[in-house]
């Protein structure tokens, strides 16, 4: 059905404003107007009036698991930046930025281009802004998480440190970007095996996020999950427990029972609860506070990723080398995006048929998507 339109009365067509006739002269003033109007929009106005993606649709594309059409946006929208500002101009960096996320998420992160171009983007905005602008800072965010998922967690560390400063330094808590450089600087140090200088930069990430959003936001629980996971690798099983049980709490109420990150959580519960369970056999006491040895924490993680990896012991002699083994093998210390309902990571179920009941009870909850005892994803910002 043609939508209506309305009629008017004479009276109300006299009202209505004049369209003006143009001369053939005042016709070519106007086109020239057009043209140079047109050419002093904004960048992100003429992207979209020529028919390619703008920024902001390439971030949607990112967040959204459309890696490859991010990507394949990012380096059209790049060839127009380069082409209109120049190789070296700070739009270009933007979408730099842009097309590293790309390029990362999609599992390319080890790849030359793809660091040349996150260094790339560092000094061109270094170079535009300064070294300490925050603007600088988001682009080593992306360089940090390229290293990072690339399994160069030596790399990613310095990288993490020197945004973080940035960022505390030009930004007031509680800030996003400050929550979100806190938590990728202890995921690094977390994938290093240095879990004591972790759980401080969790704990002021989570102060950050409960004050932004309150004390039962999806935010809140993810780096409670985190801080939990700690706590068992230091071998804190209470405080871990406590953590771990409000994380799930704040999952099921605010995502729902079947949502992947509740599964998560059942999961990392259920495996805390079985080392508690082994604890208790063993007539080991629980430790609250921690062992003040470091050694402590990477011997537990060297043990438990060694039977993830079917890692010989006399082989795990350095964590990171085997930390990345893992992640090239089964990515399974960063999951970017959560896997489908149906899908499988790991054998969840067959791996504690002979835990005690308590375990054996959250374990029946979880779905087969978890996985336990690694951190969650990295942030992006």
């Amino acid at each position: 059905m043609r939508p209506l339109t309305p009629t008017l009365s004479r009276g109300e067509r006299e009202k209505q404003p004049l369209t003006p006739t143009l001369s053939r002269g005042e016709s070519v003033n106007f086109l020239v107007l057009v043209v140079l109007l047109g050419f002093w929009a904004p960048p992100e106005a003429r992207g979209a009036a020529a028919g390619v993606a703008t920024q902001d649709e390439i971030r949607e594309l990112n967040k959204t698991g459309s890696y490859a059409a991010a990507e394949a946006a990012a380096r059209e929208l790049l060839a127009e930046a380069e082409t209109r500002d120049g190789s070296e101009s700070f739009q270009a960096a933007e979408v730099l930025d842009l097309l590293v996320e790309a390029l990362y998420r999609a599992g390319k992160a080890a790849e030359s281009e793809s660091r040349a171009l996150a260094e790339r983007a560092v000094a061109i905005k270094e170079k535009a802004r300064g070294p300490d602008h925050l603007e600088v800072a988001r682009s080593l965010n992306q360089l940090g998480n390229l290293l990072l998922l690339a399994g160069d967690y030596f790399a990613a560390k310095p990288v993490y440190q020197r945004a973080l400063a940035i960022r505390e330094a030009a930004l007031e808590p509680p800030h996003v970007d400050l929550a979100i450089s806190l938590h990728n600087l202890g995921l690094v140090y977390w994938q290093l095996g240095e879990f004591a200088e972790a759980r401080p930069l969790y704990e002021r990430a989570l102060a950050i996020d409960e004050q932004r959003s309150g004390p039962a936001h999806p935010d809140v629980a993810h780096v409670l999950n985190n801080i939990g996971l700690l706590l068992r690798n230091l071998g804190d099983y209470a405080a871990a427990r406590r953590h771990l049980e409000r994380a799930l709490a704040i999952r099921e109420q605010a995502l729902g029972p079947e949502h992947p990150d509740v599964a998560h959580s059942l999961n990392d519960l259920a495996g805390l609860l079985k080392e508690i369970d082994r604890s208790e056999v063993d007539e080991k006491p629980l430790r609250s506070p921690p062992a003040p040895r470091r050694e402590h924490g990477g011997v537990r993680a060297r043990s438990q990723l060694e039977a993830l990896a079917g890692a010989p012991r006399q082989q795990v002699e350095h964590p990171p080398v085997l930390l990345g083994r893992l992640h090239r093998r089964r990515r399974l210390a960063l999951d970017l995006s959560p896997a489908p309902p149906g899908g499988s990571r790991v054998g969840v179920r067959g791996c504690i048929r002979d835990s005690q009941a308590s375990s054996r009870s959250v374990f029946e909850k979880s779905l087969p998507t978890a996985r336990s005892g690694s951190p969650d994803s990295l942030a992006t910002a």
